[in-house]
């Protein structure tokens, strides 16, 4: 899972953010490492509101199970924090580094699914 989102930080500058100023896509996600009460970090996906090269804010689209936060809730964090990213263009997924490691630990059925519409990594 480290390599995954070390590999899904490396590529952010280049395909995600270069997604976003070519409008080549739809559904824009950013996953952070939130820091929680006790020093661990929830994992968990945002849609980006803005993006600096020091801040990204970005509107929570998950539950916060680890620190308090709900889904529309807004939170900022630096791109360091970012732990994956996903967009959807032509019916394909891209990024999504992270759900491909889970893929054998979630139903077959499922991975299936999104196995189908997974674009290659860039």
């Amino acid at each position: 899972m480290n390599a995954a989102m070390a590999a899904a930080r490396e590529s952010y500058s280049t395909a995600f953010l270069g997604a976003i100023r070519a409008r080549e896509g739809e559904d824009f996600l950013l996953k952070a490492g939130i820091d929680t009460p006790g020093n661990g970090r929830e994992h968990i996906w945002t849609a980006p509101v803005s993006i600096s090269s020091t801040e990204i804010t970005a509107e929570l689209v998950n539950e916060a199970v680890y620190f308090e936060g709900h889904v529309g809730d807004e939170i900022t964090f630096s791109p360091d924090q970012i732990s994956d990213w996903s967009y959807r263009r032509d019916g394909k997924l891209h990024g999504n580094y992270t759900t491909r490691v889970m893929l054998p630990e979630i139903p077959q059925d499922q991975a299936a699914r999104l196995r189908a519409i997974l674009a290659p990594l860039p």
